[in-house]
């Protein structure tokens, strides 16, 4: 289904197309953006037996655990925690991407809407 829809024709949509669309948008974004980058949610989703195809319907987004402030914090035992949860571009998928070739990397850290950290 055209996801485009979601941004042109939404409120024309039907409930359940907008619902099926939101899903595979999400999908999208789970399979392109945060699993190729994100340490923190490779192992999850590895711990939990999940793809994004396992996300059909945004219900199934509590199938994943919640995030706590612990998950959060460095430790003396992993001292590089909270660098997991920054997405981190790989060159070499990115090179595989028509619209990122010759990007730079570059891992940001949105805290607050008024900071940035940058690492």
């Amino acid at each position: 289904m055209n996801t485009k829809l979601l941004t042109t024709q939404w409120q024309q949509l039907p409930e359940k197309a907008v619902r099926r669309l939101q899903a595979e948008k999400l999908r999208n974004y789970l399979r392109r953006v945060v699993l190729p980058f994100s340490a923190h949610y490779q192992r999850i989703f590895r711990q939990h037996n999940l793809s994004a195809d396992s996300f059909q319907s945004l219900a199934d987004l509590s199938r994943l655990p919640f995030t706590s402030k612990s998950d959060l914090l460095n430790t003396a035992d992993h001292a590089q925690r909270s660098q997991e949860f920054i997405l981190v571009p790989e060159e070499r998928v990115l090179a595989r991407r028509p619209s990122t070739r010759g990007a730079r990397r570059s891992r940001f850290l949105f805290l607050s809407p008024n900071t940035i950290w940058t690492t």
